[in-house]
């Protein structure tokens, strides 16, 4: 009987084996690479959002005291004072009264110029490529109880202050981020 040998010469076997190895590594490689690199994009995303979320948080909570630092005659002026009784006067908007009322992201609600009804947050907020502002606007009372004069003559005023928080890279008009957040406030005078 003849013994059937598909294969007689088997020389190059091994390296073409290895070269097909070889490639899936490489490939592996460059998958795992990649997956990598967007991880690390993720994560600087997260990391600038955060950043950005708190820097926001904490303006609306400045513009919370400023509020609550101004003196009532003051308030009834329709004004506030940016840092208690000594800070920049800004005047207080009712939300009629904001450019574009529906949307809080447009950058005319937050104008700097001589009509001003937002103010920059203190330096340790803000600082060299974030800038942050808040934004405290005036509601219309809601609801009976807001109506009531109080024992002293005073009524109840309901306020949304906005934070907002930019992060930019400096020297580049690009931003790495933007965040708003909303904080109710109620204060009697």
């Amino acid at each position: 009987m003849k013994e059937i040998k598909p294969l007689k010469n088997e020389d190059g076997a091994i390296l073409v084996i290895s070269l097909i190895v070889l490639t899936l590594a490489s490939m592996i490689g460059i998958a795992a690479t990649m997956t990598a690199s967007l991880e690390l994009q993720i994560s600087g995303n997260d990391k600038h959002y955060a950043e950005n979320f708190y820097r926001a948080e904490a303006a609306a909570m400045v513009g919370a005291g400023a509020i609550e630092g101004t003196l009532e005659t003051v308030l009834k002026e329709r004004k506030f004072k940016t840092e208690g009784e000594t800070g920049e006067e800004i005047t207080l908007a009712a939300k009629s009264q904001l450019p574009d009322a529906d949307d809080i992201n447009d950058d005319d609600n937050w104008t700097t110029g001589t009509d001003k009804i937002s103010a920059e947050a203190p330096d340790a907020i803000s600082d060299e490529g974030c800038e942050a502002r808040f934004l405290p606007v005036e509601m219309p009372a809601r609801g009976a109880s807001l109506a009531l004069a109080g024992a002293s003559g005073t009524r109840m005023h309901e306020f949304v202050v906005y934070g907002r928080s930019i992060l930019k890279p400096a020297n580049s008009s690009r931003r790495l981020g933007e965040v708003i957040i909303e904080v109710g406030y109620k204060k009697r005078y």
